[in-house]
């Protein structure tokens, strides 16, 4: 007969190394110990600890059924996985062998004193297991024959290399489909057989074809005289301004739901968008600070730049770019997240493109690892260099400074992580493995946060040197801090629920929407310019058009 161990292991280990291969999508040369792999095995047996205790029933020869709480291909792979592993892992479970002490066994870890559970077997210490040793020798070597992930490397080795749009029928970077760098990243394409329609075009492309909506606003045809209402209701002063965010997990909204690793949440339903998640990228664009277009709902607050810089004009309906990338650093920038840019400097309309680089370049494992001012500075004007050529005249560049990250450590670190454990203790065990988010930052070591956040505001400085001295033709540019200082100090409730709760390092959906509201304000109190002047056609707009076609 089988345990009820057994189902949790089964759901955690899925979903722990979907969230984790995603979240890590290029595998770090510096891991240690196992790494990731690490990591994917012994949070994922801390949970079926949790789960064992919380569905206190056995399940009876159906094994068959385990897996069918996720939906192909996700299924099959978690049936390999079970198959393989399976009754050793159990087995050890039974003994009361911690997730440290079994991942170590199955040679998923390889540092026995990188830990993140506290020991409470009955079985000795000295206790090897070693007869286990044939069979979990047969499982890896049965796992690496059958590749019952390879859908999933898939999957990452495209989002990884080139962020753009994987379904693109003519190639002018929108798609139709939401996810996988589609229009949950950028508007949605309302022509994708035709190179000449998409989101952002001039009004003016439109006015001998009126009957088209060249440019995906839902605004289209003519009044009674004949007049396109794109020419009407959208030239002149109500021309529309784009918004772009080029950067990193911050401007992208990295999220895993909490209820993921929550073992007390966990239930038939908690995955049903979890193929839509690894889809993209564990990131929540559409919600973003910069991007998001979601509404509000009772239980999440939503707002963004884009949509306030909407309300003002309806005429950019749909013209959103989001083209942040998890792990971003101001080098990588320069070659991938720039060149993605949709944007023609003739047919184009302008755009507000936010510029945030707000941890990657310091959070390394290494303090001697950060990046210097000089090489900030460089690689950021070589961005801008190639920006210019891309962006239409009148459009704008805002810098937005590094983050303050002593922040995190000081706010968390002796709160409870959602697997169960102190938030100083994930961290650690992560900065024992290599993989942490920010060692440098997510450390008890005080002079490390410390010398961190020094390089973080020297870092921040150079945007104003680059102001002083650099001018291109196309755009002018802005700068203003990243504000969760402001925000945690302006906002109600506790510190913590501004910081996500699984990877306890990026904004929650709360602190998105707070800072959008408090940017917006900031850009238009000192960049006034940077935002579209109120088109006093947006009543007719609604009236004739209502939705603009959605999302």
């Amino acid at each position: 007969d089988m345990k009820p161990l057994f189902f949790p292991f089964l759901i955690c280990a899925t979903i722990i190394l979907l969230l984790l291969s995603v979240a890590s999508a290029k595998p770090l040369p510096e891991e240690t110990g196992g790494g990731t792999k690490c990591a994917i095995c012994t949070i994922a047996i801390g949970l079926i600890e949790q789960m064992s205790q919380i569905h206190n029933q056995t399940v009876d020869k159906e094994i068959e059924q385990l897996c069918e709480l996720f939906k192909p291909p996700i299924r099959q792979s978690c049936e390999a996985t079970v198959e393989a592993y399976g009754p050793i892992v159990i087995k050890m479970l039974e003994n009361k062998e911690n997730g440290d002490k079994i991942c170590n066994t199955i040679k998923f870890c390889t540092i026995p004193t990188c830990t993140l559970y506290p020991v409470k077997s009955k079985v000795s210490k000295h206790q090897k297991w070693t007869h286990y040793t044939p069979q979990i020798h047969a499982a890896n070597a049965k796992m690496d024959a059958i590749d019952p992930w390879g859908w999933l490397k898939h999957i990452i080795d495209v989002l990884a290399n080139k962020h753009e749009p994987v379904e693109d029928l003519d190639h002018d970077y929108y798609s139709r489909i939401p996810t996988l760098r589609g229009a949950d990243w950028r508007g949605k394409d309302c022509n994708d057989v035709d190179n000449d329609i998409y989101p952002g075009r001039k009004a003016s492309t439109g006015a001998s074809t009126p009957g088209i909506d060249n440019n995906c606003n839902g605004i289209f045809g003519t009044d009674a005289s004949g007049k396109s209402y794109e020419e009407l209701f959208c030239s002149g002063d109500n021309t529309p301004m784009g918004v772009g965010v080029l950067g990193d997990s911050v401007g992208a909204h990295f999220q895993i739901p909490p209820k993921y690793l929550t073992a007390k949440d966990i239930n038939k339903t908690t995955y049903d968008h979890l193929l839509y998640n690894v889809e993209d990228e564990f990131d929540v664009p559409y919600r973003s600070w910069v991007t998001g277009f979601r509404e509000s709902t009772a239980d999440i607050p939503s707002s963004s730049i884009y949509k306030k810089m909407l309300a003002r004009n309806l005429c950019m309906h749909r013209d959103y770019q989001n083209l942040a990338v998890n792990g971003m650093a101001s080098h990588a920038e320069s070659t991938v997240d720039v060149e993605s840019l949709a944007r023609n400097t003739k047919t184009d309309n302008p755009m507000l493109v936010v510029f945030e680089i707000v941890g990657n370049d310091v959070c390394k494992h290494r303090l001697h690892d950060m990046t210097t001012p000089q090489q900030f500075m460089d690689y950021n004007i070589a961005s801008l260099k190639y920006l210019d050529t891309k962006l239409p005249a009148g459009s704008h560049v805002l810098f937005i400074g590094l983050a303050q990250g002593e922040i995190l450590w000081d706010t968390l670190h002796n709160r409870t992580h959602p697997v169960g454990v102190p938030y100083a203790d994930v961290y650690h065990f992560l900065n024992c493995l290599s993989i942490s988010p920010c060692t440098t930052w997510l450390t008890k070591n005080a002079t490390e946060r410390h010398l961190t956040t020094k390089r973080a505001e020297e870092l921040t400085q150079t945007y104003q040197t680059i102001m002083d001295n650099q001018k291109f033709q196309n755009f002018d540019m802005g700068f203003l801090p990243f504000p969760i200082v402001e925000i945690m100090k302006a906002y109600k409730g506790p510190a913590w629920q501004l910081i996500e709760p699984v990877d306890g390092f990026h904004p929650s959906q709360i602190a998105n929407s707070l800072m959008a509201d408090l940017l917006f304000d900031q850009i238009d109190q000192k960049y006034p310019s940077f935002l579209p002047k109120v088109n006093p056609n947006n009543a007719q707009i609604i009236k004739i058009f209502g939705q603009q076609g959605g999302y």
